[in-house]
């Protein structure tokens, strides 16, 4: 005679809880990491932009021989940048993609600033160099990088961290 087997098929609950348990730990551990991965990369995008702007702004001025502008915003969307001829109004555009939480602050010199103006040789006034813009994400350090017109020829250099707040000492 042959004993049936009873067969259950499924997971118990104990099984269940420690995988939801084993999940939300990984989970706890990696949010942080992967939350500081998107900010970086949001900063990083909105500093290729505004390095594209501003070369886009001073060869505009090189080649047609007139004073160029890029001003820069913040809007409700993102950081902006607008580029025109000097003196003129000209339509901002949001840097990066899905940038809400970035903050621009420029200064030139030692002075706050909002705008830069390459001249018709695509150089920028003695008064304005150096000119440093930070890209923050929510105002956190750690994220923080800049852009730096370093000299009257307007050279555009990338840096990051302490560099920013001390432009000299790293050029």
């Amino acid at each position: 005679m042959q004993l049936k087997k009873s067969q259950s098929s499924g997971f118990t609950l104990i099984e269940l809880l420690v995988v939801v348990v084993i999940v939300g730990v990984l989970g706890s551990i990696s949010a942080p990491g992967w939350l500081s991965l998107l900010n970086r990369q949001r900063v990083t995008a909105v500093r290729n932009d505004l390095k594209a702007v501003l070369k886009d702004a001073q060869t505009k001025a090189q080649q047609r021989s007139i004073a160029y502008s890029v001003t820069l915003g913040s809007t409700a969307n993102g950081p902006t940048a607008a580029v025109g001829q000097f003196g003129s109004t000209a339509t901002a555009n949001i840097l990066g993609s899905n940038t809400k939480n970035i903050q621009l602050s420029a200064f030139a010199s030692t002075a706050s600033a909002s705008s830069l103006t390459f001249d018709h040789r695509g150089g920028v006034l003695t008064s304005s160099v150096p000119f440093v813009v930070k890209i923050t994400a929510n105002n956190n350090s750690t994220t923080q990088q800049c852009l730096i017109v370093s000299s009257l020829l307007g050279s555009i250099v990338d840096a990051k961290g302490t560099t920013c707040n001390n432009p000299n000492l790293g050029l």
